[in-house]
Order: C-alpha cells, then sequence, then structure tokens
C-alpha cells in the first residue's frame, strides 16, 4: 500500500508538473504570438501614419503653390511651406517603402505613385516659376493647374487605394490578436485549473501517509518542501504569465482603441462632406463613362423631386428629360473624351422647369487614363440672366427716350466734344449726328461768330451748369439762327461719361408769339374794361355766383337798385339769416325758398332757366317784378362752378329786349364772319389736295407716253443707225437708253404711289397665309436665284385691302432679298396681336370674336406684323429717313431701284391707320413691323380718294 501511494504521489506531482510546464510553454508561445500581433498593428498604423503624412504633404505642397499663385509671388511663406511640403513628402514615401518592403500590393501601388507625384511637382515648380517670369499669362496658369488638380486627384486615389490595403491588413491582425488573447486565456485557465487540482490531490494524499506514518519525517520534511518549492515556482509562473497577458491586451486594447478613432474620424470627414454638398445650392454630381448618376448631393431632390437614393444608377437622359439631353448631349460627349467642359444654355428639364444654368464638367481618369466618369456643378443663373436682360431693355428704352423726345439733348465731355445729339437737335439745327459728334469744330460751326462765341463759353464757365431757360442764339447748317432756351441740371444729377448735358427748346418763333400775347391781353384787358363799364352801366341788373351753392352773388348797380342794397352786400338769400339780405322774393304770391330762386335751381340742376317773373319785396314794402334768365358756369372739365343771372325790370323790358336783340346780332355777325373763313380755308385745303393729286397722277401717268416714244424712237435709231454713229454716239444713244428705261420705272412706281392714295380702299376679310403665298409665287424667279430661305408662322386672317396687302408683302419681301449678304438670305415672317387691356398673343389664323359681354372690345385688337431677315443691316441714324420717297441709302450700281418701294409701304399701311418701323443691327440684319388695327365690323371701304383719279394708266 505504501509502495502505491509513494508511486501515486510520484506520478501525480510528475503529471501536474508536467502539465504546469505545458501550460508555461504554451503561455509563453500565446505571449509571444501576441507580441507579434501587437508589432504588426503597430507596423500597420505606422503604415497608414506615414501614408497619412504623403497624403497631407501632396495637399500641402498644392496649397502653397496656389498661395504662392494668388499672392503673385510675393508670398515667400508660401513657397517655403512648398518646398517643405516636397521634403516631407519624400520622406513620407522613402518611409512607406521601407514599412512595406514585405507587401507587393503596397510596392506595386508606390512604382505607379511616386512618377504621378513627380510629374505633379513638377507642374507646380512650372506654375511657380511662371509666376516669377510672366504673372500676366493666366491661360498658360490655368492648364497647369487643371493638369495639376487632375494629378492630384489620381495620387489620391492611388493613395486612397493604398490606405484600403493597409486597413484591411489591420483588420485582420486585430482578428488575430483577439483570437490568440482568446485561446491564451482559455488554456492559461484549463491548464492552472487542472494542475492545481492535481497538486491538491497530491497533497491530500501526502498528508494521509504522513499521518499514517508519522515516523517517516525525513520523507515528509521532503516531501513538504519539495510541495512548497513547486507551489513557489507555479505561482510565480502564473502570476508572470498573468502580468505578460495583463500587459498584451491593454496594449491591444489601446491598438483597437485608435483604430477606433480612426475609423470614426474618417466617417466624420465623409459625413461633413455630404453636408456641405448638401447645403450647396448647386448641382454637385458624378455620373459614370455610361451616363448613370452615382452621386449626387440634396439638391436634386429641389429640381426634380426625387430622392438621392432614387437618382443613383439611373441615366442621364431619364433624369433631365429629353429636351434637356439633346441640349447637353454634345458637352456630355467632350468631357467623356477627356476635355473640361464650362457653358451657359437655357434648358427645359423636363420636372425642374425652364432655367439658365452655368455648368462645368470635370473628367476623371483612371490609372490607364481613360476617362471613367465626370464631375459635374451645375448653377441656376435664371435670376441674373433675367436681370442682364431688364437692364438691357431698360439701356434700349432710355436711349430711344433720348433720341426721340420732343426737345433738344446735348452732352459733352471734359474736354468739351460733343457725344451726344438727339433727332430733336438734327430736326431744329439741321446738322445730323454724325456731322457733329465727335467734331472739334463743332462750338464754330453753331456759334461762328468768334466774339459771340467766347462771351457764351465764359459766361457758361461762370454760370456752371445749374441753371433754367438759358437763352442762346445757334446758327443752323442753312444759315438761320433760332434762339434756343437751355436748361441743365448737370451739377445735381451727373451722368457718367457726360461731364455736363443740357436740353434745349426752340424758342425762335416764341418771342413773336410773346409779342402777340401781350397784344392779346392787353385787349383782352381792354375788353374787361368794357365789360366792366358795360355791367356798370347797363340797365340789366346782373347777378354773378362763383360757387356751385350760389351762397355768395356778386352784383351790378342796376341789380343792386332793384334789390335796395350796396353792391358790396352779398345778395344771395341762401347763407345764414343773419348774413342774408332783408328783402324777399313771391312768385305768384308765395314766398320762395333759397333752393328753388333761379339761380340756385340753375347751379343745382346744371340747367338753363328763363322767363321766370319773381317779385321781390323790400323791407319797406316796394315790390320790384323782375323777369330772370339764369345759366350755370362750368369749367374745363364740364363741371359746374357757379352761375350767372340776368334780371330785367318788366317796365323796361322793351329797352332789354333791344338791348339783347343788338348783342345778338353782333354775335351773329362775328359767328358768319368766322364759318366764312372755316369754309375758305377748308376750299383752298380741298383745293390743294386735288391739285397735288392732279400732279402726282399727271407726273406718273401723263409722262408716260412721251417717254415711251423717246424711248422707241431712240431704240430704232441705235438699231436702224448704229453703223452710221462713232463710239461717242453710240456711248450717248446707250445712255439715252438706259435713262429713258430708268425713268419709266421711275414714273410706274410713281403712278403705284400715286395710286395708293387715289383708289378705294375695298376693306375684306383677308387670308395672310394666301397672301404670302401669292407674293412667294410673285417673287419665285428672285428667290431661287439668291437660294432664300423663307419661314413663317401662321398667319391670321386680317381685314384689309388685298391688292393693297400683297404689295405691301412683296416689297418687303424683295427687299430683304435684294438687300443680302454673300450667304443666302433667310426670312422669317411672324404675326401677334394685341388689345387695350395689355394682353399680347402669338399669331392666331382665327382669334376669338368677342360676344357682346366679352370685355375685351373687338375695335382695340391690333395685329402686329414682323418681316426679320439676315442681311446687310441698316445704320440706326437712318431708320426714319428709309420711309420717303426717292430715299436711297445705296447707290444704283450697288442696289437697282427708284427708292419708292417703302414709302409706298409706308401710304399703304397709314391707309389701314396703322404704324411701320424698322429695327436693324449693321452686318446682323433688319426687322420691319408694321400694324394692321381691325375695325369692329368689317366695311367695304373707307378713305376719300378723288374720282377723277381713281382710274388706271393707260398702257
Amino acid at each position: 500500500m505504501k509502495k502505491l501511494s509513494e508511486k501515486v504521489v510520484t506520478g501525480g506531482f510528475a503529471l501536474s508538473m508536467l502539465l504546469l510546464s505545458g501550460v508555461g510553454a504554451e503561455s509563453y508561445l500565446q505571449v509571444r504570438q501576441l507580441n507579434e500581433n501587437r508589432r504588426s498593428v503597430q507596423h500597420t498604423h505606422k503604415v497608414l501614419e506615414s501614408i497619412y503624412m504623403a497624403l497631407d504633404s501632396v495637399e500641402d505642397a498644392g496649397k502653397g503653390q496656389r498661395s504662392y499663385v494668388f499672392s503673385n509671388g510675393e508670398d515667400a511663406a508660401a513657397r517655403e511651406e512648398f518646398w517643405n511640403s516636397v521634403k516631407k513628402r519624400e520622406r513620407s514615401l522613402a518611409q512607406v517603402r521601407q514599412l512595406t518592403q514585405d507587401n507587393p500590393d503596397q510596392q506595386r501601388y508606390l512604382n505607379t505613385l511616386e512618377p504621378l507625384i513627380a510629374k505633379r511637382l513638377i507642374l507646380l515648380q512650372q506654375s511657380i516659376n511662371l509666376v516669377q517670369q510672366n504673372p500676366a499669362d493666366q491661360a498658360t496658369q490655368t492648364a497647369i493647374s487643371k493638369q495639376s488638380l487632375s494629378l492630384h486627384r489620381e495620387i489620391e486615389s492611388k493613395l486612397q487605394a493604398m490606405i484600403t490595403v493597409e486597413r484591411t491588413l489591420l483588420q485582420q491582425r486585430s482578428a488575430a490578436t483577439d483570437r490568440s488573447v482568446k485561446r491564451a486565456l482559455w488554456i492559461s485557465g484549463i491548464g492552472n485549473a487542472l494542475g492545481f487540482s492535481l497538486l491538491i490531490g497530491i497533497f491530500s494524499l501526502l498528508l494521509h501517509q504522513i499521518r499514517e506514518a508519522k515516523r517517516d519525517e525525513v520523507v515528509r520534511y521532503r516531501a513538504e518542501m519539495a510541495l512548497q518549492q513547486a507551489n513557489d515556482r507555479l505561482e510565480a509562473n502564473v502570476e508572470k504569465r498573468t502580468l505578460e497577458l495583463a500587459q498584451a491586451n491593454l496594449s491591444l486594447q489601446t491598438e483597437l482603441t485608435e483604430r477606433q478613432l480612426a475609423v470614426r474620424a474618417l466617417l466624420d470627414s465623409e459625413k461633413q462632406l455630404r453636408l456641405i454638398t448638401d447645403a450647396l445650392p448647386v448641382l454637385i454630381s458624378y455620373i459614370d463613362s455610361e451616363q448613370r448618376y452615382r452621386f449626387n448631393n440634396k439638391t436634386y431632390e429641389e429640381w426634380f423631386g426625387s430622392s438621392q437614393k432614387d437618382l443613383t444608377g439611373r441615366l442621364l437622359k431619364d433624369v433631365v428629360g429629353e429636351s434637356a439631353y439633346q441640349t447637353i448631349r454634345h458637352y456630355a460627349e467632350a468631357v467623356l473624351a477627356g476635355q473640361t467642359v464650362s457653358y451657359e444654355s437655357l434648358i427645359s428639364y423636363q420636372t425642374g422647369g425652364d432655367r439658365w444654368v452655368h455648368v462645368t464638367y470635370i473628367p476623371d481618369f483612371d490609372e490607364q487614363k481613360t476617362v471613367k466618369g465626370y464631375f459635374a456643378l451645375v448653377d441656376d443663373i435664371s435670376d441674373r440672366k433675367q436681370t442682364e436682360v431688364s437692364l438691357r431693355q431698360s439701356e434700349e428704352h432710355l436711349h430711344r427716350i433720348l433720341q426721340n423726345m420732343p426737345v433738344m439733348l446735348d452732352a459733352f465731355d471734359d474736354n468739351w466734344n460733343l457725344i451726344e445729339w438727339n433727332r430733336e437737335c438734327e430736326r431744329v439745327t439741321g446738322y445730323r449726328a454724325d456731322e457733329v459728334v465727335g467734331n472739334s469744330q463743332v462750338m464754330e460751326l453753331l456759334y461762328p461768330n468768334l466774339e459771340y462765341r467766347q462771351r457764351m463759353i465764359q459766361a457758361w464757365r461762370d454760370r456752371g451748369n445749374d441753371y433754367r431757360q438759358w437763352e442762346w442764339e445757334v446758327t443752323c447748317k442753312d444759315g438761320t439762327i433760332k434762339t434756343i432756351s437751355w436748361s441743365s441740371i448737370s451739377d445735381q444729377c451727373p451722368t457718367p461719361g457726360w461731364a455736363f448735358w443740357g436740353i434745349g427748346v426752340d424758342v425762335t418763333d416764341r418771342k413773336a408769339a410773346q409779342q402777340e400775347v401781350v397784344q392779346l391781353n392787353q385787349s383782352l384787358n381792354h375788353q374787361i374794361r368794357q365789360l366792366e363799364t358795360l355791367l356798370e352801366v347797363i340797365p340789366i341788373g346782373i347777378g354773378i355766383a362763383q360757387d356751385p351753392e350760389c351762397k355768395h352773388i356778386k352784383v351790378n348797380p342796376a341789380f343792386a337798385k332793384q334789390l335796395g342794397i350796396p353792391t358790396t352786400i352779398n345778395a344771395s338769400l341762401s347763407t345764414p339769416p343773419k348774413e342774408s339780405p332783408t328783402f324777399k322774393v313771391y312768385q305768384n304770391g308765395r314766398e320762395m325758398i333759397p333752393e328753388e330762386l333761379p339761380m340756385q335751381y340753375a347751379a343745382a340742376h346744371g340747367a338753363v332757366v328763363m322767363d321766370v317773373e319773381i317779385d321781390v319785396v323790400h323791407e319797406n314794402g316796394k315790390v320790384v317784378t323782375l323777369l330772370e334768365y339764369a345759366a350755370p358756369l362750368f369749367d374745363e372739365q364740364n363741371q359746374i362752378i357757379g352761375c350767372v343771372g340776368a334780371f330785367l325790370d318788366i317796365s323796361e323790358r322793351t329797352q332789354l329786349q333791344a338791348a339783347l336783340q343788338q348783342m345778338n346780332e353782333a354775335l351773329e355777325i362775328k359767328v358768319q364772319e368766322r364759318t366764312a373763313e372755316l369754309n375758305q380755308v377748308n376750299e383752298d385745303l380741298t383745293r390743294s389736295n386735288q391739285e397735288l393729286e392732279q400732279f402726282a397722277y399727271v407726273a406718273s401717268h401723263d409722262l408716260q407716253e412721251p417717254l415711251r416714244a423717246i424711248s422707241g424712237y431712240t431704240q430704232l435709231l441705235a438699231k436702224d443707225y448704229l453703223n452710221q454713229l462713232d463710239a461717242t454716239g453710240q456711248q450717248y444713244t446707250a445712255y439715252v437708253v438706259e435713262g429713258a428705261a430708268r425713268m419709266q420705272q421711275l414714273i410706274q412706281d410713281l403712278l403705284d404711289y400715286s395710286r395708293i392714295g387715289t383708289r378705294d380702299l375695298v376693306l375684306t376679310a383677308v387670308d395672310s397665309n394666301a397672301v404670302l403665298n401669292r407674293v412667294l409665287d410673285n417673287l419665285q424667279l428672285a428667290i431661287a436665284e439668291s437660294n432664300a430661305i423663307i419661314t413663317h408662322d401662321p398667319l391670321p386672317t386680317v381685314t384689309a385691302d388685298k391688292t393693297q396687302l400683297i404689295q405691301l408683302f412683296q416689297n418687303l419681301i424683295g427687299n430683304a432679298i435684294k438687300f443680302r449678304r454673300e450667304s443666302p438670305p433667310q426670312i422669317h415672317i411672324s404675326a401677334t396681336w394685341d388689345n387695350s387691356n395689355g394682353r399680347s398673343h402669338r399669331s392666331d389664323p382665327h382669334p376669338p370674336n368677342p360676344e357682346p359681354t366679352d370685355p375685351i372690345p373687338a375695335t382695340e385688337v391690333v395685329y402686329l406684323f414682323a418681316i426679320r431677315d439676315n442681311g446687310i443691316g441698316i445704320k440706326p441714324r437712318y431708320l426714319e429717313r428709309i420711309f420717303e420717297i426717292f430715299k436711297r441709302l445705296h447707290t444704283r450700281r450697288e442696289f437697282p431701284g427708284t427708292g419708292i418701294g417703302l414709302a409706298i409701304c409706308k401710304k399703304i399701311v397709314d391707309r389701314h391707320n396703322g404704324r411701320i418701323w424698322a429695327e436693324s443691327e449693321p452686318d446682323i440684319g433688319t426687322t420691319f413691323y408694321f400694324t394692321l388695327p381691325q375695325p369692329p365690323t368689317p366695311a367695304s371701304s373707307y378713305g376719300s380718294p378723288n374720282p377723277q383719279l381713281n382710274r388706271d394708266s393707260i398702257d
């Protein structure tokens, strides 16, 4: 039994020691593995830190270069920062290469990254050198910046790929560390538990044996000492291994915490970038090479109503719509070809509406220099465009107002050079704007007298530019002298570009008019005095009320005598009782209240009161019977402002009737004389008009026959006697034939011009589309020769003379074809209609006929036609002149014609009660506008032609 116990103790002790040794060995191996994993994690963090340092140095180099460029080479600190960043980048990349020697993937990334960084460094150095050598070369600087930005994005992409590789390794090594810790804890715990269990069992068995065999003290002592030593060693090993595991676990926890902080920082950066892009009021997106959205900010939701998640993966064409895609298609193709694109355009989005946008496309290249997508930045500039249009229209309207206002306007610069001269100045002085604007001798032209000019200029300098109605005499182009009243507020209202400016009025005729006014005033005062004298001496009572209620009535001496009151007293009974006179008024024995009195009644009802007999009863009982006439007084707005009354004493009726008869006869004589004068003037005007029409007809009709004879005989002479004439004679004969033909064409055009006013104007419903087709048939040969392209909108049916409307369209379209440039003419005809309510509409072949309840009267509808071409154009100063008869802007060698066509157009439009004008820009084109007012119901004819001339010519 003893031997068996000894064997059990010895075997258990050996087994426990073996188990504890195995646990210690395994713990040692796990601690080494933990240390190795910790070094791997630390190594990965060093690699990440080096890559981040390289990325920061690349960014710092770009910042230093940009700061140096923006400061135009003055910021030396920025250049120093650039070179420090370059050195930092070299150290960082060297450290990354050394740390990743065992990683072939990272080495390959470095092999492709270093040439890119070197290339970008060269570009940045070129940009810095360019600032030092030629800072004004912005185009080259921009090109370098674009190349540098593209390389920076590619470098950043490579570095991000390396960071991704290291993060993957970090995750793998952290997971391996976690597994090693768990395994070490499990093995150590189980081994220690088993070892301690065996030792406790052995210790119990030894104690049992010691109790049973106390005699073997030496063995027990040795066993206790061995057990104590084994226990001490085991505790020391456990404590050592526990400390090592705690240190490894603490280091691992630190590494995990740092990794979590780095991941959280990266997520925060991405979140901040998303917040920034979502807060910007512009569209920011990334579109791949298949034209599909891969990234877009929140502004897309406001424009298209789709969330960011819904837009990802959708085609560009499906999001913006077919119309918008066709507009931006070629720009998208250009950026996918590797070009940076920037443009402004009006785009019709299918859900975002019509918007003026400024767009920038930036290509994104992969490692093989292939465009894998592009960044798109779209900014809504509709408000700015609308503001530009409004400002441009305001400037044009202001210039038109200044040019066409009915007063003279001129402006000078600081050197007394004339820079503004409107149409009223041209009309008054006869000098065109191109003759005086910029002419250094303009003051000598307008004020040729040296002494007068010097006195005027000196007075102007002394007085300044704040004056009213300052009169000076101007010498016109025809030599006449006119008095101009000038006013200026240049000092109070300075105008950019105008040193001083003034407004003038031609008052040449005003002096004579002032003298005439003085004479008229004298005559009027004389008549007033006569009237006052008449009122003083006339035996008729006159009362005048200057207020509508007739509360204050002035009387002449005759009326005051009739009423028994002084002339200074108010004769109205409409005043308060304390202020009214003491007499009373009766009619047929009944006292009349103030409202019934003739003057008050006439003023209140606006009616004339005649032959009203009243009895005026004085305070002393005296009765005066009066016959009263009263009439209201009106102002210029036909408002009642008072009343006048005439009062006749019945006893003096005969005298009063005689006086009134004389006044009526005198008035009738004056009326007859004035009527005779007006009739004579009308007869003179009618005769003069008929004579002018007769002259035009004779000049254009009756002269054709002798001209035809001249032309015919000259042609016969040239044909039969050509061989008998020398070269000079033949040339003169050709001149005669050519002049006769030109004169015949001129007479025919004059005849056409005279017929416009002499023929009856037959108004019917005319389809403008049919008229245009007829005109195009007539001009078919000219259209084919010039390769003209003529388009038109749907045109309305109008009330007009069809023949004259055809002639109007044919003249205007023919002019557009004739006055063309080298390129084929492009002509477009359109029409709109307008009404007095301010509503304007595109051309409608059948606009609605207003019903009786329609708030738009038919008489207010006006059609506006426009004929636009791309011809040679007209200078603005000639736009008013072109409608005058025989006014030509080109020689006959340049463009044939007589200069009557546009005058005929104007006469046709005038006869239709419309307007015609033109707007043009030289070398761009001209647009002719004319209006056709529409009567409520079509009339068969109107106008007053001369019946003697309403006939065709005899050809």
